[in-house]
């Protein structure tokens, strides 16, 4: 009878042992479950753009951090955040196909919504909620030496209100109604379209009067300008706020704390808006599910990378609530429900 010997044995043992965990690996190398009937193939890539903001202001690094979390802990996606002139730019671009999730302010989503003022016979009723990110402040900035001391005296004045159709653009329409002033059908001011950066540089330039940075507190464009440029905030009247807030409930009251920038004695009262991830119905349930665990699981990661990430909680977002034009996607919506948020 023909028999192996000891060594001859323990190497056709270790050549079984071999192909067997190779075999293993193959079939799904990164340790995932592979779809049914998927076989070897690795599953495909999903490539998502955030459509964010200018690159100076905070939702663009905000975008950053996001990305890379939803990046090193949710397989087979990329996401990458794209600098936009946010507001009506980013859901258009998510009209475009080039970005599939936007950060945007309570007040554009509801035209969005709604098919109005710039989204006028274009309604979007498939625009969904995922979290809430922070209050987006609206910072009016006066030139030093301008004497300005209320909107009212931007009459006759040039003034910054951001880009085109921007959050900040479109905010500073609304808000300047209240002041009977007007950019778009009259002349009362001569607007500059242009964002933070072309803000600044004018402003430091005196080729501006006033701007408007809407964004969180504090915000590195409005601490150049005044620091650098001795610029000082612009306070809203009592009555204004209490009429603007009644008129557009997206809008709150909001009090910029004495010291929140350089020289700044006194409180200023302004308005703000809350800012939300949005994205549209039709992407996949179970990763939004997984996009917004993430941001809770994860929110050490996020506050690291970005300080104004603390604002991304459970509480915010319940509280923010309050007015949302535009419901949860379903994925988010289980999330919340799961952590009891909602019933």
């Amino acid at each position: 009878m023909f028999r192996l010997n000891k060594r001859a044995m323990l190497t056709i043992i270790s050549v079984i042992m071999f192909s067997t965990l190779v075999g293993c690996s193959s079939s799904n190398e990164s340790g995932n479950v592979a779809p049914s009937g998927s076989g070897d193939q690795k599953a495909e890539k999903i490539y998502l753009n955030i459509a964010s903001g200018p690159s100076t202001g905070v939702y663009y690094p905000l975008g950053t951090a996001i990305a890379q979390v939803w990046n090193n802990n949710i397989d087979n996606i990329v996401v990458t955040a794209q600098a936009s002139n946010a507001g009506a730019h980013n859901i258009q671009l998510m009209d475009k196909g080039d970005a599939q999730i936007a950060f945007v302010v309570e007040g554009v989503t509801s035209y969005a919504v709604d098919g109005i003022n710039e989204f006028a016979g274009n309604p979007h009723p498939n625009l969904r909620a995922v979290a809430y990110l922070f209050s987006s402040v609206d910072q009016f900035v006066a030139r030093k030496g301008s004497g300005i001391q209320s909107l009212a005296d931007l009459k006759g004045r040039k003034f910054v209100p951001g880009g085109m159709a921007s959050g900040a653009e479109i905010t500073a329409r609304e808000i300047l109604r209240y002041y009977d002033l007007d950019y778009i059908d009259r002349n009362d001011i001569s607007p500059e379209f242009v964002n933070f950066d072309g803000a600044v540089e004018r402003m430091k330039n005196e080729q501006t009067d006033a701007a408007l940075i809407l964004t969180g507190v504090p915000n590195a464009a409005v601490m150049e300008l005044i620091s650098s440029a001795g610029a000082y905030l612009i306070p809203l009247e009592a009555e204004k706020v209490e009429a603007i807030t009644k008129d557009m409930p997206y809008y709150s009251p909001y009090t910029i704390k004495a010291g929140s920038y350089p020289d700044q004695a006194d409180d200023i009262l302004t308005v703000c808006q809350e800012n939300w991830i949005l994205l549209d119905s039709s992407l996949d349930e179970e990763l939004v599910y997984q996009m917004t665990k993430m941001l809770y699981e994860k929110h050490d990661d996020l506050v690291t990378s970005h300080a104004i990430s603390r604002n991304i909680t459970l509480e915010n977002t319940a509280s923010a609530m309050t007015f949302m034009p535009t419901p949860f996607h379903d994925g988010a919506l289980r999330y919340y429900k799961e952590v009891g948020l909602i019933q």
